[in-house]
């Protein structure tokens, strides 16, 4: 199976961070963290290589060619892998991971598992705590599930560990042994092109989802590191309870970029500046989901700090998870995205215009 879009997608995403990331990787193109080393905040790289030997106390995102984990991590974990990723350590959070070649788990993890590769092996030292959802051409378990496995191979899975809750699962060939499985087990046989059609519809979401993720990350770096004064002015617009305004500010903002472009390309002279206003348009659009998080997060983070740990990074990630399953909804999907995108919109007007008084900026958590 060819992995193309995953590709594409993490190209894309590999520019954009390290655009924007410089001064986090400063252009290393492999990091290994040796043993001892403990790191006390989230981590981010993007490169070549990537080996943790030690402890990071935060939640780690990756975008790398091959990926081992030895150490701890007292987080979660989003990686996007060309090739293998290895996870050898502790893991308290959930584990996000798209690699192309092999994802293979040997120790132990506290979250559940979300994760598509060509080959999925859960190996025998490995003790999930929660459940496991894997999408591959292969599916090895032989380890122990806490709680349930949803598994998706288009051609072989094999079942030689304990899983302690259900199991559901698609597969054209299967290899569970008698006893593995403690709960129910629902089989769902399915024609070799359904099953590759399967594998590709649930692996195109994961990374569209996961593609989401890090341009709100992206977005929320810029915010935080470099355009302050915008995140201070979008964050007091929704805290000024002005949401008919900056609703307003997007809705009109929009009708009129659209109304300014198509007067631009109607006439010949004015082509260029038509196509310009509309790329612009369309531009500011793809990031006003994202902008609307962020600010989102900025509130939910200031008023309910600890939830997050103190680090309002946390909540742009589980909105963006919120968002992305919202949108899976028939019907409300549209109709939400469209206020979301408006409401964003707006915000990114509404900052060039609204000045937010002395009383209004609030200690944004970083």
């Amino acid at each position: 199976m060819k992995f193309k879009k995953a590709m594409i997608i993490a190209l894309l995403m590999l520019g954009s961070i390290l655009l924007v990331g410089a001064a986090k990787t400063n252009d290393i193109t492999e990091e290994i963290i040796p043993s001892g080393t403990v790191i006390e905040e989230n981590h981010f790289f993007t490169g070549d290589k990537f080996e943790n030997n030690g402890t990071i106390d935060g939640s780690l995102f990756v975008i790398a060619q091959d990926v081992l984990i030895n150490g701890d991590i007292n987080g979660n974990i989003f990686i996007l892998s060309q090739n293998e990723t290895i996870i050898n350590g502790e893991v308290k959070g959930d584990i996000y991971i798209a690699a192309t070649s092999k994802i293979s788990i040997t120790g132990r993890v506290d979250g559940s598992i979300f994760v598509v590769s060509n080959v999925v092996s859960i190996e025998s030292r490995a003790n999930i705590n929660r459940s496991l959802y894997a999408v591959g051409q292969e599916i090895n378990v032989y380890g122990i599930i806490d709680r349930n496995a949803n598994l998706y191979a288009s051609n072989n899975l094999l079942v030689k560990g304990v899983i302690l809750g259900d199991l559901k699962y698609n597969s054209q060939t299967t290899n569970i042994v008698e006893g593995s499985v403690k709960g129910q087990t629902t089989v769902n046989k399915v024609a070799e092109n359904d099953a590759n059609k399967l594998f590709e519809t649930t692996q195109s979401r994961l990374f569209s989802t996961i593609s989401f993720i890090f341009t709100n990350l992206i977005i929320w770096f810029l915010l935080a590191f470099v355009f302050k004064d915008t995140r201070k002015k979008t964050s007091s617009l929704l805290q000024a309870n002005k949401n008919k305004l900056f609703f307003l500010y997007g809705l009109v903002g929009l009708l009129a970029t659209v109304g300014i472009g198509i007067v631009f390309l109607i006439s010949y002279i004015g082509i260029p500046f038509g196509l310009f206003v509309l790329l612009l348009m369309f531009g500011l659009l793809y990031v006003a989901t994202g902008i609307f998080i962020v600010t989102l997060s900025d509130i939910i983070g200031s008023k309910y700090p600890k939830f997050a740990g103190g680090n309002n990074i946390i909540y742009v990630i589980g909105f963006s998870v919120i968002y992305s399953l919202i949108k899976l909804v028939p019907f409300i999907s549209p109709m939400i995205s469209m206020l979301v995108v408006i409401f964003g919109y707006g915000l990114i007007i509404g900052s060039f215009y609204h000045k937010p008084e002395e009383e209004e900026e609030h200690n944004l958590i970083l």
